[in-house]
């Protein structure tokens, strides 16, 4: 497992992190938006939210680049945000997570194995 996590957006390659947590712009079905930082650890599906919101169970939010606006939904796994991880400056690795509240699943694909972390995580994207 990796020990540092620097996330970017694959759009712009803007630095998602900042001090311990990882922020996007997100909206809800309901038009509702607002800001929410998450747990930088992989695996980990802590979050803060601001202005506060509630979620349902289910619940699809999107996810946007906060610099460049972009949606971050994966295109091939439409339930999915994607995400560059960058290890080293020449080291970079897919990272999914999913967009839907409550479901607990996260991959960081590399060149030869998808790390899987998670509830159920063998149920591939």
């Amino acid at each position: 497992m990796l020990a540092e996590y620097d996330y970017h957006c694959p759009s712009c390659n803007q630095l998602l992190n900042a001090e311990n947590t990882v922020i996007f712009r997100i909206e809800k079905s309901t038009g509702e938006k607002g800001i929410i930082e998450l747990d930088p650890k992989v695996g980990e599906y802590s979050y803060k939210c601001e202005p506060p919101m509630m979620f349902e169970k289910g619940e699809e939010i999107e996810f946007f680049c906060p610099a460049c606006k972009v949606n971050l939904k994966s295109e091939k796994f439409s339930k999915f945000v994607e995400l560059r991880l960058h290890v080293t400056s020449s080291i970079h690795f897919d990272m999914l997570f999913s967009r839907v509240f409550g479901d607990r699943r996260t991959y960081v694909i590399t060149e030869d194995m998808t790390e899987k972390y998670g509830d159920n995580p063998e149920d591939l994207i």
